[in-house]
Formats: C-alpha cells, sequence, structure tokens
C-alpha cells in the first residue's frame, strides 16, 4: 500500500519549518495555518514533528536547500578565473575614522596567483614532472568536456594583458 501524500496543511507546514520559520515548530504551524495560542501550536508542531511522513519530507527539503547552496565545480573555476584575471573588485576603506572613502581595487598580485594555482589544481592542469627519460615515452590525454572547454577558454585569455601581468609577477 503505498503512503498517502501529505495533506495542503502538512505540505505548508513543512515548507515554513524548513523555510521562513527557520526551524521554530510553533513559528511553522503558525505559517501553515493551524490556529490556536501558542500552547496548542506547540502540541501540533510536535504532533507533525513526530509525524514519519513529515520528518521525511522536512530531510527531503532540507537536502535540496543543501544542494542548491553548495558551490559546484563549475561555479568554483569561474570563480577562481576571475580572481586570478584581476576581474574581481575588493573594496578597500582609505582614510580616517570620521574621513573615509570606500575605493573598489583589483586584487593584489598574491591573491591572483593564489587563485590561479587553485584554479590549476583543481582543474587538474598541472602536467606531471619527469626528472629522467629512458626511452620513448607514449603519452595519450584525454579530457573530459568540461575540462576541455575550460582549457579552451583559458588558451583564448592567455594573451590577456592582466594574464601576463600575473604570469611575469610570479616569475619575477
Amino acid at each position: 500500500m503505498a503512503d498517502k501524500p501529505l495533506s495542503d496543511r502538512q505540505m505548508a507546514f513543512v515548507l515554513a519549518y524548513v523555510g521562513p520559520a527557520k526551524g521554530v515548530g510553533v513559528q511553522a504551524a503558525k505559517q501553515a495555518g493551524y490556529a490556536g495560542n501558542e500552547a496548542v501550536l506547540d502540541v501540533q508542531a510536535r504532533r507533525l514533528l513526530g509525524n514519519a511522513r513529515v520528518m521525511l519530507e522536512i530531510e527531503k527539503h532540507r537536502a535540496k536547500v543543501i544542494e542548491a547552496g553548495v558551490a559546484t565545480s563549475q561555479e568554483v573555476a569561474v570563480r577562481l578565473t576571475a580572481m586570478g584575471m584581476g576581474m574581481v573588485k575588493e573594496v578597500r576603506i582609505i582614510g580616517g575614522k570620521d574621513d573615509f572613502i570606500e575605493a573598489e581595487v583589483t586584487m593584489p598580485g598574491t591573491v591572483q596567483v593564489s587563485a590561479l594555482k587553485g584554479l590549476i589544481d583543481m582543474m587538474g592542469y598541472a602536467a606531471p614532472t619527469k626528472t629522467e627519460h629512458t626511452g620513448a615515452v607514449a603519452l595519450e590525454v584525454s579530457l573530459t568536456p568540461d575540462v576541455e572547454a575550460a582549457l579552451e577558454q583559458w588558451l583564448m585569455v592567455r594573451n590577456d594583458p592582466r594574464v601576463i601581468a600575473v604570469i611575469e609577477e610570479l616569475c619575477g
């Protein structure tokens, strides 16, 4: 026998509980349309939180919220690229206690270099090193479509003056 779905009010409780009520059962019950004073709403919330189907739905929604809030590897790569290319600015406060201005400035070269190193590590761009060569070496490289696309983007911007400046700073 299949489990019957939650009622509209139970689902409203779930959505309020994981959303605006921030895990406060009384508030979630109130927002879901349950009536009564705080003591009655507390009893109702405890009853709902004791319901296995309601708790399962709460866990499903929490998992969606967590999943939505975690950056994908592509989002991290884009952010690191933007930082490394000097496209991300930071706000600095310049001046004294009472007389100051906020200025957007490019991140320091050390931050840019660190971001690019992080991107290199993350994307696997760093080539393995071999100090001794004996005989012929054949190497076949197979890239995933994501890595190949990221590499193509990198190759397109490698002649960018900002990239050249960071590399020159790194190499001294």
